[in-house]
């Protein structure tokens, strides 16, 4: 199999790994992953990548407080 349908079938596994981690994880990841949005750092594009493979932004409604807002 060639690297780019893994690395492709990699990043659709992740994006659907975040159903399995409780809804109060994402202020973990914002605490742990915000520092590296530096833009004047090259950490920006690694922290980039970061939020958009595990930050749930498909949150119900009942759970927007513990998300994005």
């Amino acid at each position: 199999m060639s690297h780019v349908i893994q690395g492709s079938m990699k990043h659709i596994a992740l994006k659907l790994i975040f159903r399995y981690f409780p809804v109060e994880s994402t202020q973990e990841m914002l605490d742990e992953w915000r520092p590296l949005l530096c833009p004047f750092d090259v950490t920006m594009i690694k922290g980039c990548y970061y939020f958009d493979l595990f930050l749930p932004t498909g949150l119900p409604p009942e759970h927007h407080d513990k998300g994005f807002k």
